[in-house]
């Protein structure tokens, strides 16, 4: 019943921030994939969820924390037969105005991620290595060669929750299935991160 709560809900956020309304997802036609950012902000189900003592305690419990904050949250769509993806990267790189890489990301999909809709691989943590590589989407890492042989293929189908670390390596192929694919997903942090003042999130 939470299940399909939280995908009506999707559902309804999505119509609500259609690609051609001023504060729609970013949408990029071309590679066929859209992005609603903070859902949780118009929608009480969405928030509740996020903040809901199942998905704190799983955040509290691995990130060492006495308390936890939802840092934002995210719908990701691919069209059917598209062809955007998602390239080997780490997330901190990407919002690495928290002051701390202890943090992490609960991924959960509303359709079925198989290796046709865009599988999601992950390399296991190595922290130390991990911090100095860097990866971020805008460039091929040139360490990958090193860590080809140490890919896996999580379980996800829908209803599966994945957790990552910040600096857990990862990506998803494209969406070569007549389906849609749908995933929701929150990135937390320690309530006592701090943040870069002149690019604080709004």
């Amino acid at each position: 019943a939470e299940k399909q709560s939280l995908v009506d809900e999707v559902n309804r956020i999505r119509n609500l921030k259609d690609e051609t309304s001023r504060d729609g997802p970013i949408y990029n036609e071309c590679s066929g994939l859209s992005q609603i950012v903070w859902p949780a902000k118009d929608s009480d189900i969405i928030s509740k969820f996020w903040n809901s003592d199942k998905i704190v305690n799983i955040a509290k419990r691995l990130l060492g924390a006495g308390n936890v904050i939802l840092l934002h949250d995210q719908i990701i769509v691919r069209r059917p037969n598209s062809q955007g993806l998602f390239p080997w990267h780490q997330d901190y790189w990407h919002w690495n105005f928290v002051d701390s890489c202890n943090a992490l990301t609960i991924w959960l999909p509303l359709t079925n991620i198989d290796r046709e809709s865009g599988q999601l691989e992950v390399i296991p943590l190595k922290p130390n290595r991990d911090w100095m590589d860097r990866w971020t989407v805008w460039q091929i890492p040139k360490s990958f060669s090193e860590y080809a042989d140490q890919v896996e293929i999580p379980d996800c189908e829908t209803g599966s929750t994945i957790v990552m670390h910040s600096l857990l390596k990862h990506s998803r192929g494209r969406n070569q299935s007549s389906s849609e694919s749908v995933v929701i997903l929150g990135h937390f942090i320690p309530s006592m991160a701090r943040y870069t003042p002149s690019v604080v999130p709004t």
